[in-house]
This record gives C-alpha cells, structure tokens and sequence, in this order.
C-alpha cells in the first residue's frame, strides 16, 4: 500500500525468484574463482632439467673396461691384457603437448576474471599431463617415465599382509634400499613417493617408537627420511592394499644424476592467443604448449623398493 518493497535474505534463496520481494535482492557475485590446488609433481623438481634447441644424443658407458694381470717377461714376452670399455646412448628429443581452449568475446569482455583464470587452468593442465608422463610414460612417442626404468633395488618384493608387521617391514624396505646405492650417489639422494606412502612411513615410526627417528622436518619444512629429503609426487604407485605383487612404490637415488628432463627452448609454457580463426564466429583461441622429453640417463642412480601384497 505504501509501495515499499518488504526482502528479507531468505526471499533470494531461490536465485531471486521469490514474490515477496526476491527480485530485489542483489546477490554479487565475488571477483575472484577459488582454484583447485596443484597436485605434488615432485619428479620434475628432483630430476635435472635442461634447455633443448635440438635432440642431443647422451653417449653413456655400458660397461668398465677390465685390466689383468701380466706375466713379468724373461725369455717370453708377455703382453699386458684387459677389454677396453663399451659405451652406449640414449637420445632425448622433445615431444608436443598441450591444450585449446575457446573463449567467447562477450565472456572475455563482461567477465575480467576469466582471461586470467582459463590462462591458470591452461597451465596447471600442462604440469599435470607432463607429470604423469615424467613418471610413468612409455618412452616411445612420449617421454619416458621414471618408474619402472630405475635399479631393481632390494629386488624380491616386501610382502605385505595388513597385518601389524607390516610397518616393520616398510621401515626395514627404507633401511635396505639405501646400501643398494652406490657411494658416489649417497649425497645427492632423495626420496620420490605418494603422500600416502609417507604418511604410511610416518605411522610405521611411530609404532615401532623408534630411538632414532627415520622421518623428520627441517625448520624450513623440508621433509626427510634418514637425512635424505623427500619429493612427493601423485603419480607415483600407491602401496598395495589387495592382492598384487611387485609394485615399486618408493624410489631412491640421485635423480639429477639418473633422470634428465629437456625442454625445448627454455624452462616456460608457451601460451599463444589466436584472434583470427575462429573471429567469424566471435570467439578467442587460447593455446597452451610446450616441448620436452624424459630420459632415465643412469639407472644404477636411482634404486626401487617394490612391495606386495598377498
């Protein structure tokens, strides 16, 4: 009667739509998209990374060449014996990934927010992708993963039952890998695992209430097991829950020294705008790319622990 408009909140709850007086309500709409975060990639950040400008070619020695032992020479000349070395080589050449994405003008001109958020998103995808390829790809066509083309470790599998022991055992696994390394490796080691895997480690610790503690932190929040820091990352294998055998959780070594990284023309992601083919139709090309390839150079450097469960 007196043509004041009666709201309260709970009117809009309904996106606005409530008669008595819902389509007053003003709900803004925050400047700002909560990003989901990034999952641990712990494989790039240990391993050593290089520019590229083109595929290189890496000699590598297969094998020591031998010495032996020489008879002295009197009356018969005897001649000093041994094999000469044998070299090897590997090849790391750079493969493309990346991502479109196709953005209205309309989106891009009334919505601010979203050209900095697609360019994030675009970015974070790359380091995803490439993170499951540093760790687990085929080598072929792609680049090659670290797991499965390392040492054999402490070889036969742990076995694991999900009985109490099992913590024993998964503290023993980190105790036995570390002398499978060679000595010349020990200073640059680190360790390569899940989060959950760590957790695990930490649990084993504090069960077996150990005098020297395996897992500890830095002031600076750098976590280390047996002195040696620790990389997560989530492409590593989980330890086993169910029947399966030979999983190799849990890396060890000096993957600066075993795993090498090249990135073709510098260490960043290329992001390019393309206005012109899809203009006709008002829309914006948003591309994100780079080139890079992964290859175990040394395996001795990087040592396994594999687990199973029965």
């Amino acid at each position: 009667a007196n043509g004041r408009v009666s709201a309260a909140m709970y009117e809009g709850t309904n996106g606005g739509s409530d008669a008595a007086g819902g389509y007053a309500i003003s709900l803004p709409t925050e400047q700002m998209i909560v990003p989901l975060a990034m999952p641990d990639l712990g494989i790039f950040d240990a391993s050593m990374v290089i520019p590229t400008a083109t595929d290189v070619k890496i000699p590598q020695q297969a094998s020591f060449g031998t010495s032996a032992l020489k008879s002295e020479s009197t009356g018969t000349v005897a001649t000093f014996g041994g094999a000469d070395p044998t070299l090897g080589q590997i090849e790391l050449s750079a493969f493309m990934a990346g991502a479109l994405r196709l953005v209205s003008w309309e989106l891009m001109q009334d919505v601010p927010l979203w050209n900095q958020f697609i360019v994030d998103d675009l970015l974070k995808g790359q380091r995803i992708l490439e993170g499951q390829l540093l760790a687990t790809g085929t080598g072929t066509g792609q680049p090659q993963g670290v797991f499965g083309n390392t040492g054999t470790g402490t070889g036969a599998a742990y076995a694991l039952t999900g009985a109490s022991t099992d913590g024993a055992k998964l503290l023993n696994a980190l105790y036995d890998v570390t002398a499978t390394l060679l000595g010349s490796y020990q200073a640059n080691a680190c360790w390569i695992m899940s989060r959950a895997t760590g957790l695990a480690i930490r649990r084993a610790q504090m069960q077996s209430n150990l005098f020297i503690p395996v897992v500890s932190v830095d002031p600076d929040g750098t976590e280390r097991i047996l002195g040696k820091p620790v990389f997560y990352d989530v492409n590593a294998p989980a330890l086993p829950s169910a029947t399966t055998t030979g999983v190799a959780a849990i890396l060890y070594g000096d993957l600066k020294a075993g795993n090498l990284i090249g990135v073709r023309g510098g260490a960043g992601v290329n992001i390019k705008l393309l206005d012109q083919p899809w203009a006709s139709s008002g829309q914006l090309g948003i591309l994100c790319y780079r080139r890079l390839d992964s290859r175990v150079r040394r395996s001795e450097a990087i040592q396994a622990i594999s687990f199973s469960h029965s």
